[in-house]
């Protein structure tokens, strides 16, 4: 592929950076680039089937990126089972991944020449407990094991897998070395069930972990370290081009970081504090969201209507803390908590060929 960048981000003045007690004001850079860079795979892969219903798979993918110059060979195996004559299907897998950080990260200061692709090594096992034409139940578990990961080189203990829908945030452009580490760990039950024809169940219950570590080694909750997640969602036809569908999510809280409160106030800017880096965590996440859907032919082509509402319940669910600055006077000022979308509908037509 060839992928076209261009970059224009213009900091010349600098401000004073949430991760550091410093107020000094810095962070100053200039970056304007537009060129176009390549990058190639090529993926091989074998499977054999052995007698008593045994399978293995086996391939290998080598990646290459010009960006970085780097050249990458990852293996994947999976070998699958029979267990003896109960219908059910046993599964272990070995796999590795790489990918590049985001380039804008790259390309910014000199992280080029201190940044290499991002190493993974998933461990997996799962069963089909079962499996008929209405019912579908599994239980799949993982480890994966994370190294060369961009971290900070300013901030030891901050490494971009604990920094959560910040990309392209101006305090995030500082020196990155790819030296983080990183485990993350789950296990997940899935159901499908179809009781009658036009009615489809899905759900998944999930416990995972994650940690990742900087430049000193040592390992912290990643921000999405979500220990139990579920999800529901059902489907329904109900005739005349008429379907109805729901799904309901709830999690545990993200983890986030504080401010230290006395610099944050004595400096009336954020601060955060590094030693609780990641440290509590939100309340519970919850969400119900409904759509119905009306489709019918119209000439060549067919009109759809959907209407539905999003967060049916309007869970008050939390987004991140916001301090505002200048105002300390006046109640409410200091930090904000910023809430997820509330309660809202959604209505659209749409006309396709």
């Amino acid at each position: 592929s060839l992928d076209r960048i261009h970059y224009n981000v213009q900091q010349p003045i600098g401000f004073p950076n949430p991760y550091s007690t410093d107020p000094t004001i810095g962070g100053t850079m200039s970056i304007s680039r537009a060129f176009t860079t390549s990058s190639s795979a090529a993926y091989s892969q074998a499977a054999v089937r052995l007698p008593h219903g045994l399978r293995i798979v086996a391939g290998e993918r080598a990646s290459q990126w010009a960006l970085l110059g780097s050249t990458v060979a990852t293996p994947k195996v999976v070998f699958s089972a029979p267990v003896f004559r109960t219908g059910m299907m046993v599964h272990f897998g070995y796999a590795e991944y790489a990918q590049l950080p985001p380039s804008l990260y790259i390309l910014s200061f000199s992280n080029h020449s201190a940044m290499t692709p991002i190493r993974s090594r998933h461990l997996t096992a799962g069963v089909n407990l079962v499996d008929t034409r209405r019912l579908r139940v599994t239980v799949n578990a993982y480890q994966k094991l994370y190294r060369d990961y961009p971290v900070s080189v300013t901030f030891p203990q901050l490494t971009m897998a604990n920094i959560a829908d910040t990309f392209g945030q101006a305090f995030l452009m500082f020196p990155m070395t790819s030296k983080g580490l990183g485990v993350a760990r789950g296990v997940e039950t899935a159901v499908d069930w179809r009781p009658m024809s036009r009615l489809t169940l899905a759900s998944t219950m999930t416990y995972m972990r994650s940690w990742y570590s900087g430049l000193d080694g040592v390992l912290r909750k990643g921000a999405f370290d979500m220990p139990l997640v579920a999800n529901l969602s059902g489907n329904a036809l109900l005739g005349e081009g008429w379907t109805a569908s729901f799904r309901y999510s709830a999690s545990t809280g993200r983890p986030y970081t504080p401010d230290d409160t006395a610099l944050s106030i004595a400096q009336d800017r954020d601060v955060y504090d590094l030693t609780q880096l990641n440290s509590l965590r939100a309340p519970t996440y919850n969400r119900l969201d409904f759509r119905a859907e009306w489709t019918h032919p119209v000439h060549r082509g067919s009109l759809s209507v959907h209407v539905g509402l999003e967060n049916a319940m309007g869970t008050t669910n939390f987004y991140s803390l916001l301090w505002r600055p200048r105002c300390l006077e006046y109640p409410g000022c200091g930090v904000l908590q910023q809430n997820q979308m509330p309660l809202f509908p959604d209505f659209g037509v749409r006309w396709f060929h």
